[in-house]
């Protein structure tokens, strides 16, 4: 015969079911929430009210626009085509002068960059930025 025995059991809470219900929270607001598409960092280039355009004339100028197009003495060709930009501009400027690239205010980063390491590559040491917002 089995007697009662007058010790308490105690009570205890399983962590088991709640660790589950977390890690279920947690992929559930993983899945729901909203991943950014863009991987791309926005950069504002600087203004300047001081900067007087008409003071120092360079004819050494490229001009770089946001619709991908560079503009160098009088001709216009894509970013995309690097090689034959920088072609280009070893044809046609010196190593030796100021050079000038007028990038508009909305242009990639990407494509600053792109252009600045083709004309240190081909000697450039003297590169003046300018931005700008084209009409």
């Amino acid at each position: 015969m089995k007697f009662l025995s007058k010790k308490r059991s105690t009570f205890g809470v399983e962590l088991t079911p709640l660790i589950d219900i977390v890690f279920l929270l947690v992929i559930f607001f993983v899945v729901t929430s909203k991943i950014q598409s863009n991987q791309y960092i926005d950069l504002e280039l600087p203004e300047t009210d001081n900067f007087n355009q008409g003071s120092v004339i360079y004819d050494q100028t490229i001009y770089l626009y946001a619709d991908n197009r560079v503009a160098i003495s009088n001709k216009t060709l894509n970013i995309s085509n690097i090689e034959e930009i920088l072609n280009h501009i070893q044809q046609i400027y010196s190593t030796n002068e100021v050079l000038i690239l007028a990038v508009e205010k909305r242009v990639f980063f990407e494509n600053v960059v792109k252009i600045m390491d083709g004309l240190e590559n081909l000697g450039f040491i003297n590169i003046k930025l300018q931005t700008y917002t084209h009409e």
